[in-house]
């Protein structure tokens, strides 16, 4: 029986959460910030702020599948080995449709999405004045990457077929302060 199978036998009713693993990142950043000097814990404690922020946009995906009433089952912060390249995927969600791979994004400035799909962010003082501009690397990039990952490793070990295997990818933006994409052009 296929995890699919389950979904047609209606044995599923509502939404089922599995966490691969506890995240230890913020564990890691507060080690390492005792343990280095003071010229490097403001970079750190700079990163361990932008952790916080990410995994704030991610219980909020949690809560809501969780509360969906929807009969699915979604795994969470799931990291795929290929020998090459790991993929640290969001979120999995199987339903009886598909799968979906889902990537959470929070966060701050204004995105700007070019004619050659580069990811730009803009932080903006309160006058609205660019103070900083980056490049950013594309989730839509990333997120083709883990279906890859995810379909592969399915098919390897035989778990689905691939004319039977329907993977969707979606991306999911969560904006902090007044974050807006000002173009989008794919």
């Amino acid at each position: 029986m296929s995890i699919l199978d389950i979904f047609r036998h209606n044995k599923i009713k509502e939404p089922i959460f599995y966490n691969e693993h506890e995240d230890l990142r913020i564990k890691t950043l507060d080690e390492l910030i005792d343990k280095v000097g003071d010229d490097q814990k403001a970079k750190l404690e700079e990163e361990k702020m932008y952790v916080l922020i990410g995994l704030s946009g991610e219980m909020n995906v949690i809560y809501e599948l969780q509360h969906s009433r929807v009969p699915l089952i979604f795994f969470h912060d799931v990291t795929i080995e290929n020998g090459f390249h790991d993929s640290q995927i969001d979120f999995i969600i199987i339903t009886r449709k598909g799968i979906i791979v889902l990537e959470t994004k929070k966060l701050i400035g204004d995105i700007t999405i070019d004619n050659e799909s580069n990811f730009i962010r803009y932080f903006k003082n309160s006058k609205g004045e660019v103070y900083k501009k980056e490049g950013i690397y594309s989730p839509l990039t990333q997120n083709r990457y883990h279906v890859d990952a995810l379909r592969s490793l399915l098919e390897k070990n035989k778990i689905f077929e691939r004319k039977s295997l329907l993977i969707f990818f979606l991306l999911f933006w969560i904006f902090f302060t007044k974050g807006t994409i000002s173009s989008f052009n794919l």
